[in-house]
């Protein structure tokens, strides 16, 4: 099961700041409008028992014009349809973990977690990857799974419009990592997926949020490629450009390595962002838990993708490392997609999109593997 870290009591916004504004685009923020929507029902709709949602739900639409909506486990698999209303699991793997037990190949356990297609026969996507030293032999003394947890994203791609995926030789494929080697019994540490892929309308670049954790700093930083089909030309903010290269620590070293982690524009986790063309905005989605008590799904809306608004609660919610036995069931994984989005990659959304996350099923206040996916119908308020 992937690892998530707890993040902790978040900041009551986002670092970098728009000033206070009114309405935008003739609306003044989202709200959730309806009840759930069973997307994916593991008890009914599960291939094996491990078959779960287990990253936020992406979609892309292949040249075929069928929709696939991706939010799978280290095997990944699709559920797939004429439209995001009308997706179907299909069991077959479309991309499988190799479990290198050598952490400087970046090839262990793998999350596809944000595809990307321009014309639906080539598709980029950034790999969530999680090096579990407790699973190889003499690289974890204490066989604590999250305290040798070492995390890095990579870049897989398709050439069958999302049919299969694979990956450059490593560490060609190596996208972000930490500028430290792995440590048994150090973490959990390393560059996580955080975010799906959305292009800039007025850059014509491609951003995504990733999630950096090491005691240092913590938080979503902002990294972009003009050219998604070159792992390395990935930059992340450093706090005044997109000028910092998450390098390989196994072939570069770096004389101020704490100098050459990213700057989190957000203590918080940012699972999903789009363009929204009814707000003129950029729409960011994540999760976090409040210093009061309690949790939420919230969003923030920005111009450029660097300064943002408020975190605004979308959802109340429980998340799995708040929850406690009698609680309402957890949830995680956030993302907002539109079944209208003008996007093949539908980065772009409109003024009647879903927020879709994973509800977990506990059974005696126990997490296990029987977990849906759900959506929840968002409108714009006026």
């Amino acid at each position: 099961m992937r690892t998530r870290v707890a993040i902790g009591a978040a900041a009551a916004a986002i670092l970098l700041t728009l000033p206070a504004a009114g309405a935008v685009g003739g609306y003044a923020g989202l709200r959730a409008a309806g009840p759930e929507q069973v997307v994916f029902d593991w008890s009914r709709d599960s291939c094996v028992e491990g078959d779960i949602p287990d990253v936020p739900a992406r979609a892309i639409r292949s040249a075929d014009g069928m929709v696939q909506l991706i939010t799978s486990e280290t095997s990944t698999r699709r559920l797939v349809g004429r439209d995001l209303d009308h997706v179907r699991r299909d069991c077959t793997v479309v991309m499988r973990s190799r479990h290198d037990a050598d952490p400087s190949a970046w090839d262990d356990n793998s999350w596809l977690e944000a595809p990307y297609t321009v014309d639906g026969k080539t598709v980029y996507a950034l790999v969530h990857d999680e090096y579990h030293g407790s699973e190889h032999p003499g690289r974890c003394p204490s066989a604590d799974l999250v305290k040798c947890w070492y995390n890095a994203v990579t870049l897989a791609v398709s050439h069958d419009g999302g049919a299969s995926y694979s990956h450059a030789a490593a560490p060609a494929h190596l996208v972000a990592a930490l500028p430290f080697r792995y440590v048994p019994d150090t973490g959990p540490v390393g560059i996580m997926g955080g975010s799906n892929i959305v292009r800039n309308p007025h850059d014509k670049a491609y951003y995504a949020f990733v999630y950096q954790e090491h005691p240092a700093r913590r938080g979503a930083c902002l990294i972009r490629t003009k050219t998604l089909a070159q792992p390395g030309s990935w930059r992340a903010w450093n706090g005044k450009a997109f000028a910092l290269k998450l390098a390989d620590p196994y072939r570069a070293t770096a004389a101020d390595p704490y100098g050459r982690l990213c700057a989190p524009l957000t203590p918080a986790l940012v699972e999903s962002v789009s363009w929204n063309s009814a707000l003129g905005r950029f729409v960011a989605i994540g999760s976090e838990q409040l210093g009061g008590g309690g949790a939420r799904i919230f969003y923030a809306l920005s111009a450029d993708l660097v300064h943002w608004g408020p975190l605004r609660t979308l959802l109340p919610v429980e998340l799995t490392f708040t929850y406690r036995c009698g609680d309402a069931d957890p949830v995680a994984y956030a993302s907002l997609l539109d079944p209208t989005s003008p996007s093949r990659s539908f980065d772009v959304t409109g003024a009647h999109p879903y927020l879709y996350f994973t509800r977990f099923n506990y059974a005696n206040c126990q997490m296990n593997f029987d977990r849906d996916l759900v959506r929840v119908p968002v409108e714009l308020t006026p």
